[in-house]
């Protein structure tokens, strides 16, 4: 090849990582090392033969922009001028235009940790016309979805995947519930018992603070301001978003100021929405001013007490509107939205969860963005456990995207591992958060192509199997709780825990020619087939233990807790150890 790769003389750390990307996949794909220039060794010409990553001052020769940069990070052009290609995008754009090059070249996805493909044995390759514009979905994602993403072991699996390496939202000590963490009793409650609710806990400590009385306070918002200010000098460019979120309880200030607000908007809002878009207003400008940064944003929190929005349905246009323009949000302020009591088997917009689309089609028309926190899981008390949450996924982005979501934090649970199909759930997240309208059943195909090579088919029949189980039994009303903390031979019968064990048995026997053949894919395949083995077998274990004579049940549960430590099944239940199940079990 006469190519090179092209990089700006004084590249970005993404730059930096999206050109050696490249130049690894490509070398994999075709065998070839293309070498690596600076922008600043090379003049454009139609002639020039050129792969250019980045703000190269060739692309800038072609004439190439990327026109959605003030809007993206990760969004990106790809573009064919001469007989060169040129990617560029916002600061993160070059990294995932390499992806997307990559991916129509090679074929090249990551479906995991560990887990990725590109094409092989290529020797020729044609000079594609490339006019390509994309900017996600949803630009933010957290890696609370995954294990493997917050803590992994292969160092490229989180920005593979389209995961923050970074969370973009901050705040002291925690991004959540951290308003007594900015305003804490202990230090102002002597002085400024009116700051906080007249709703006490346990040593007489308030619940919340009393917004009708913080957001009047010159005192609190300038204490308030000036803690953001210094989070955002400590790393700002990394943290665009600060929040600034109320106590994790159901409980509400009920002072006559607050019941009167409350009275007034059917709503909590008004006054933590005051308090909030006078925060942003005022930290943005100074940002800008004094830090050069244009994108800082502040977020609050809809969550129990407060999720209703201060809104009223307009019958003339079929949409929610602010009850005045007091409330309406700075441009500068988000709201993050956890609608925690939907049924996830079903779709926001489905009638049994008609309070929390209402609420997220009423916030959406406050602000200009939202943030959604979301429980993609469902059996968020058991990880062991399958739960089809597969049928909303998609349209919950959707729904999402349409309202106006830029950050999504999907809670996975505390285990580094977990079992149900969630390394599926994970990855087509990854693909559908960044364009919805993807062909999900085409991308689940190519998951079970790839993650289990000759166990494709049971494994699918297995993951299929289980999808028409919960639809059933969602039916019938069995599974309509959000949280499954039970199991029984009802839910599980033995006939259909018997069918599940034996897709298991068919994927070992698929893959067997592996152990001799290839020991690493054999062991990457196991693991994976295992990982799906745990839920069947816990509930064979728990719901017809008595079934088995005492050394075989004791047999069977040494065998799960061995491979629970070995996957890094870590968590029993959520937040709680798994070693409590192995004390309950005497092994």
């Amino acid at each position: 090849s006469g190519y090179v790769i092209v990089q700006p003389a004084s590249p970005t750390q993404n730059e930096s990582l999206a050109v050696s990307t490249f130049q690894s996949y490509f070398e994999k794909a075709t065998g070839i090392t293309l070498g690596v220039v600076s922008d600043s060794a090379v003049a454009f010409s139609d002639e020039l033969k050129a792969i250019s990553v980045g703000d190269t001052s060739v692309s800038d020769a072609a004439g190439v922009s990327f026109a959605y940069k003030d809007r993206t990070q990760k969004g990106f052009t790809i573009k064919t001028v001469g007989k060169s290609v040129f990617i560029k995008g916002g600061s993160a754009g070059a990294l995932y235009g390499v992806y997307e090059l990559l991916n129509r070249w090679f074929d090249y996805d990551c479906f995991g940790e560990f887990a990725y493909y590109v094409k092989t044995g290529v020797r020729e390759l044609y000079l594609s016309d490339f006019d390509v514009n994309e900017v996600p979905d949803i630009e933010y994602k957290n890696t609370y979805m995954a294990g493997f993403l917050r803590n992994p072991s292969d160092p490229n699996v989180t920005l593979a995947m389209g995961y923050e390496k970074t969370d973009v939202i901050t705040g002291p000590k925690s991004n959540l519930h951290n308003s007594f963490t900015y305003l804490p009793f202990e230090e102002y409650g002597e002085a400024h018992r009116e700051w906080y609710s007249n709703t006490e806990g346990s040593g007489g400590l308030p619940h919340q603070l009393c917004f009708s009385e913080v957001c009047e306070s010159e005192e609190a918002f300038t204490i308030t301001l000036e803690k953001m200010k210094n989070i955002i000098r400590a790393d700002g460019k990394n943290f665009p978003i600060i929040s600034f979120v109320h106590q994790d309880n159901t409980y509400w200030c009920t002072c006559e100021k607050c019941k009167a607000y409350f009275e007034k908007y059917n709503s909590q809002n008004a006054p933590y929405i005051y308090f909030l878009n006078k925060l942003a207003n005022a930290l943005h400008s100074w940002a800008k001013d004094e830090l050069g940064l244009d994108n800082i944003k502040v977020t609050g929190l809809a969550y129990h007490a407060n999720e209703a929005a201060p809104t009223y349905y307009d019958e003339a246009t079929k949409t929610f509107v602010p009850i005045d323009d007091t409330v309406k949000f700075d441009d500068n302020l988000c709201m993050w939205y956890a609608p925690h009591s939907s049924d996830y088997q079903l779709p926001y917009d489905d009638p049994v969860n008609k309070r929390d689309y209402e609420a997220l089609q009423s916030w959406s028309s406050l602000a200009s963005n939202l943030i959604m926190y979301s429980y993609p899981i469902a059996v968020y008390d058991q990880p062991i456990m399958f739960y089809d949450t597969f049928n909303s996924m998609q349209r919950n982005y959707q729904l999402m995207t349409k309202y106006k979501a830029i950050y999504l934090l999907e809670d996975g649970g505390t285990t580094p591992h977990r079992t149900g199909f969630h390394d599926l759930k994970t990855y087509l997240a990854s693909k559908l958060t960044w364009n919805s309208k993807r062909d999900m059943r085409v991308l689940t195909e190519s998951f079970f192509d790839f993650y289990y090579g000759a166990a494709s088919e049971p494994m699918k029949n297995m993951f299929e199997a289980l999808r028409n189980r919960y639809t059933l039994l969602h039916r019938q009303g069995i599974l309509s709780q959000k949280y499954l903390k039970y199991y029984s031979a009802e839910l599980y019968p033995a006939g259909f825990v018997k069918t599940l064990k034996g897709y298991i048995a068919q994927a070992y026997a698929a893959i067997a020619p592996l152990k001799t053949e290839s020991t690493e894919e054999y062991n990457a395949y196991e693991r994976r087939i295992c990982l799906e083995s745990l839920s069947c077998r816990y509930i064979d274990i728990i719901t017809f233990g008595s079934q088995f004579k005492d050394e075989e049940l004791l047999a069977e549960k040494k065998s799960f807790k061995t491979d629970c430590v070995r996957l890094g099944m870590t968590a029993y239940r959520n937040n709680t150890s798994i070693d409590s199940l192995w004390t309950l079990w005497g092994v």
